[in-house]
């Protein structure tokens, strides 16, 4: 049925020298095929007599893709093409279920987003109603008032033609910006998905024209499951709207999602949220802490989630993201598929390849037709791959360790 299937090998000698072990996978995901294409090619090369067998697969391949084969088996050729002409690893099985830089370079140069980015976040406004003790605009204070224009807007879309849809959201509430009905309907006509990541005090009356004007969905942050939990997230005595604004939604038929921040001290808050959950009947996201200040802040380091149980709940089914624990630092998996896919702007034109943590900024660059090839984003693709040191924000963000 496409599900993977494991085998637990059993081999009385030590793994080291054991030919064969670890868990296998079917030929389910792009992934698996090109680690598979790879390791087969790879054990051609070291025993031509005994896997002689293999001899015809790359062609075999090939010729599938002539006809117009799936991407995995795509996938696999490209792993078999790695396989042929890399450099031989240790005589050991690969764990096909982890991220393999090669897939991820190739993907990178040979895939859509070679040419672009497939998405981009907007930072519209740097202004906010809330006050949340974990956000970088309260860490760091705020800026002077800058709202991005609708130039700036229809510049990201005419520089970058690759991205296919846009998430409004930011270091700022964005249903603050005085146009945010004209930002949408720019966008969606420009034919790009939008959708928005907001904390809900303003969306009251206003979910049926951002769903006329384009808008596809709509987030809220709530970060609390009633009216205390939610004023000590945010500093802002907003309950009451922002639950008139997702119930205003649901009725205009604006699709609508919630989602919290989970700490070591609001643990204790996961079911009464989930209850809400099951209550409002929409899907819902928890996340893990952001280091959005210094990477080695004691308050982070105290209040990061380094383990997570999922709660046997009835609403467990309607939560599409769960918190991602945070282990090591310096043995992250950079699992993080931003600076590959991803460009966010601000008001001022400013860039960054990150979704999360990292704001735009001067550093990293400003919005024109080489942003996408410039060094800056280069740089956080190789420590993404391995080819470079991670940057101390990335080791402390979850981003690296989702799966």
């Amino acid at each position: 049925g496409g599900m993977g299937y494991f085998v637990a090998t059993q081999d009385p000698r030590p793994e080291e020298e054991a030919g064969c072990f670890g868990v296998h996978f079917s030929l389910q995901s792009e992934e698996v095929a090109f680690r598979r294409g790879r390791r087969l090619m790879e054990k051609l090369r070291a025993a031509p007599d005994k896997m002689g067998f293999f001899h015809g697969l790359p062609r075999k391949l090939h010729r599938q893709i002539k006809r117009g084969a799936s991407r995995e088996v795509t996938a696999m050729y490209l792993g078999a093409v790695v396989g042929l002409t890399g450099e031989m690893p240790e005589n050991r099985e690969m764990d096909a279920s982890k991220i393999d830089p090669d897939l991820r370079r190739l993907n990178f140069w040979l895939g859509a987003a070679a040419d672009g980015p497939a998405d981009a976040t907007l930072y519209l406004t740097n202004r906010c109603n809330h006050k949340c003790p974990w956000c970088r605009r309260t860490k760091e204070g705020a800026a002077p008032p800058l709202d991005m224009s609708l130039q700036m807007v229809k510049k990201v879309l005419a520089v970058h033609p690759t991205i296919q849809s846009v998430c409004l959201a930011g270091f700022g509430e964005p249903m603050l910006h005085p146009e945010i009905v004209e930002v949408v309907r720019t966008i969606s006509d420009a034919g790009r998905s939008v959708a928005m990541v907001t904390n809900g005090s303003a969306l009251l009356g206003q979910a049926f024209e951002l769903l006329q004007a384009g808008l596809s969905e709509v987030t809220v942050s709530l970060n609390g499951h009633d009216a205390e939990s939610h004023q000590k997230a945010c500093g802002a005595d907003t309950w009451e709207v922002v639950m008139e604004g997702i119930r205003g939604a649901k009725r205009a038929g604006l699709p609508v999602r919630i989602s919290a921040v989970v700490s070591r001290s609001t643990l204790s808050g996961v079911g009464p949220f989930l209850d809400l959950v099951q209550e409002l009947q929409v899907p819902a996201h928890l996340h893990n802490l952001l280091p959005h200040g210094e990477p080695e802040d004691p308050e982070f380091l105290a209040e990061v989630l380094r383990e997570f149980h999922i709660p046997a709940h009835p609403a467990a089914c309607l939560v599409k993201t769960w918190p991602v624990p945070l282990g090591d630092p310096e043995t992250s998996p950079r699992l993080c598929e931003s600076p590959f896919v991803s460009v966010g702007v601000d008001a001022a034109g400013h860039v960054t390849p990150c979704r999360r943590v990292l704001p735009p900024s001067p550093e990293l660059g400003g919005l024109h037709r080489h942003t996408w090839k410039s060094r800056q984003f280069a740089d956080y693709r190789a420590a993404m791959l391995g080819d470079a040191p991670l940057p101390p924000a990335c080791k402390r963000c979850w981003g690296a360790w989702k799966e």
